[in-house]
Parts: structure tokens; sequence; C-alpha cells
């Protein structure tokens, strides 16, 4: 990522932020034949420890997933912003992006990137976490807390479903039980 945000886990000194991973063409490829041979037709998010519009490919990653997955629904890039012009707009949608979600962490950029955007066949999603009195608008999760470091024992209340309904898989092929994995165990 071109950022270290307060509330991300790469601003942390245990995690190596000076290596950047990128997924490369040929497991993209791999992802998109393996979903088409099920008949795959749900949503894919291109996002998780990184900005996605960092990698030099990122148009030719949203075309491989569009292209050999004939009924995929939704295919969307999540991004800061910072490296978003109207031709990077326009290239993702001519690519098969359907849906752009910005996360706006310093203040309300909405009217710069509705301009960017305004004819452009794509769905713009703004997301607004600028306000750091209301802890930047998102629901943090202090994953130390599920464990009893005494013991190791999860110390968990309540059950997650979510890895029933959607899986994360990392720049070089690990699926991963939860984008809230940091550690990626």
């Amino acid at each position: 990522c071109n950022r270290v945000c307060v509330f991300c886990p790469r601003s942390t000194v245990s995690v190596d932020t000076s290596k950047q991973y990128k997924i490369n063409l040929d497991l993209i490829t791999k992802i998109a034949n393996d979903l088409r041979n099920i008949n795959y037709n749900g949503r894919i998010g291109l996002n998780g420890f990184g900005e996605p519009l960092l990698h030099d490919d990122i148009d030719q990653c949203v075309r491989i997933l569009k292209d050999n997955i004939p009924k995929l629904t939704w295919l969307e890039i999540q991004t800061n912003g910072d490296n978003l012009t109207r031709n990077k707009v326009q290239q993702l949608a001519d690519a098969g992006c359907n849906t752009l979600s910005i996360s706006m962490y310093d203040d309300d950029q909405s009217e710069k990137f509705k301009s960017m955007c305004w004819d452009i066949n794509i769905e713009l999603v703004l997301r607004h976490h600028y306000d750091k009195s209301k802890n930047y608008n998102l629901n943090l999760i202090n994953r130390l807390d599920l464990v009893k470091l005494e013991s190791q024992e999860l110390n968990i209340e309540k059950q997650c479903y979510l890895p029933f309904y959607k899986f994360f898989i990392d720049w070089d092929g690990r699926v991963l039980l939860c984008n809230n994995d940091v550690g990626k165990f």
C-alpha cells in the first residue's frame, strides 16, 4: 500500500510493509479457470492487504477474471483513490470492473471522484472514513482479544459465519480464513 494508516495492521512494526507482493497473471488465470469450472456466479473483490491500483497489471487482472468467468455478477476494486485518474477508471470499466469503491481517509473528496467517473459505466461507492473522532467510521476488531495470551486458548463468545459466505485469496494463492487475519495463519 502507498499509505500507513493508524487503524491498519500494516502500520505496526510486526508487519513487514517493505515488500510489495502482487498476484501474478498466471495465478489470476488459474483462479478464473477454477471458478469457471465450478460455474461460479458470485462476486469478486480485488482488495485486501494493499492498494490494488499499485499493481502494474490491474487492468489485465480484471479482464482475465471477467473474460473467463461468464457468470460473474460483480467485480469490484476497492481503493484509497490516490492513484485514480479518469483514464484509469475508464480502463478498469473497459476491462470489466463494474464497481469502484473508494475509501476516503483524509477528507471528503466525493465531488472529485464523482466528476472523474460521471459518464463512465461503473458503479461508484464512496466510503467516508476520515472522521478520527468516530474511529474513522470503521468497526475495528482487536484480534488480540480473541486469544487468552497466557494459554493461547480462544476467547470467543460469538460464532462467526463469514468463512461460509466468502473467502480470501492472498497474492500467492493461499486461501485465508478471514480478512482480519493479518498474521495469515
